[in-house]
């Protein structure tokens, strides 16, 4: 979707290596001139893509760091990234067969956390929640189905016709999954249009805190 930029980063000083568990995020530093500007962003790529990472940026609601990102940012230029950063990961070995639920970009880090875990290999059951407005918001979504071993469960507020998949919120989503398997861990990640109302959700069925990861952006 316009409102999404998809950003690749190579290193031009490579570290030796650069460690991060998949879920992780990173600071940017955006040389803007005049007034050098920091965001935070979620590492989208997993840890075995060893050239560079990749990025998975909203910014639709513009201000001068999306106009930067969007207009002025060209191939070549040097961007300086600290991290990694976050706790937002899987236990190694994976001890619980997880429900992840996102919207928009907080896909990032839970994108991040699939591939490395089915390049690994697992034998959990692993399942996405994953809600948009529009169909082409599900962002990586011929991606992730391809991945074997996930069970995705695509929702829209707006389905258009024919549309198979799932359909209302996010929070009814997973209040509906956990109805029928309350034991599940929950990962949620996004920002706090998205992890609010699941959060509200989730204590309302009494989730205990040891099962429920939330990763809210700012």
């Amino acid at each position: 979707p316009p409102d999404v930029t998809v950003l690749e980063l190579a290193w031009t000083e490579p570290p030796e290596p650069f460690p991060f568990l998949a879920g992780q995020w990173v600071r940017l530093h955006l040389p803007i001139p005049g007034a050098e500007e920091i965001r935070n962003y979620s590492i989208a790529s997993p840890p075995s893509k060893a050239d560079g990472i990749e990025l998975c940026i909203l910014t639709r609601r513009g201000g001068r760091a999306a106009r930067y990102l969007t207009e002025e940012l060209a191939r070549g230029d040097v961007l300086r990234v600290q991290g990694p950063y976050g706790h937002f990961h899987l236990p190694d070995p994976l001890d619980h067969d997880p429900v992840f639920a996102t919207e928009s970009v907080g896909i990032s880090a839970i994108r991040s956390i699939l591939l490395d875990l089915f390049e690994r290999g697992t034998a959990r059951r692993v399942d996405l929640l994953f809600s948009a407005t529009h169909e082409n918001e599900l962002l990586y979504r011929r991606e992730l189905e391809a991945l074997p071993g996930l069970t995705p469960t695509w929702i829209l507020a707006h389905p258009p016709e024919g549309w198979a998949g799932g359909t209302g919120t996010l929070a009814a989503a997973v209040r509906e999954r956990l109805a029928a398997e309350p034991g599940r861990k929950v990962w949620v990640s996004g920002f706090e249009w998205t992890v609010n109302p699941v959060a509200d959700v989730l204590a309302e069925l009494g989730v205990p805190a040891d099962r429920i990861e939330i990763e809210r952006y700012d």
